[in-house]
């Protein structure tokens, strides 16, 4: 894998890593931390929920519980950070489509690098065509 290091005045630029429940997204966390948070101390830790809560809107406990559940879904990630001496900032997205979430919170908050994790397997990789990529 190839990390871009920025130099000069954009060295302070955000990194955001997509994250989910697989054990990918916490390799992604530490190759992002050993590649590309290098100078800086700062990353965002993006998460985008799928589940629709159906009337949820008017029951208060609903959101607790989604607090909670949230909560309990950053705190390996949190930890890692953490240990690294990395303050991360954790942002959860509500959409139904994972990569239309992620693709606007990176345009409107001017994301400089994203992260993400996937198997080998990934039927999302298989569909990329890298015969445009020089090594």
């Amino acid at each position: 894998m190839a990390a871009r290091r920025l130099k000069g005045k954009d060295s302070k630029a955000v990194t955001a890593i997509a994250i989910d429940k697989d054990k990918n997204s916490q390799h992604a966390l530490k190759w992002a931390v050993d590649n590309i948070i290098v100078d800086s101390s700062n990353c965002i830790l993006l998460h985008v929920q799928t589940k629709l809560r159906i009337g949820a809107g008017e029951n208060t406990e609903a959101t607790h519980d989604n607090q909670e559940e949230a909560h309990q879904f950053f705190l390996p990630y949190r930890g890692f950070c953490a240990r690294k001496g990395i303050i991360a900032t954790e942002v959860l997205l509500h959409d139904i489509d994972i990569s239309s979430a992620i693709i606007d919170y990176i345009t409107n908050n001017s994301i400089a690098n994203i992260v993400l994790g996937a198997s080998a397997r990934n039927s999302f990789l298989k569909s990329l065509s890298f015969s445009h990529i020089t090594y």
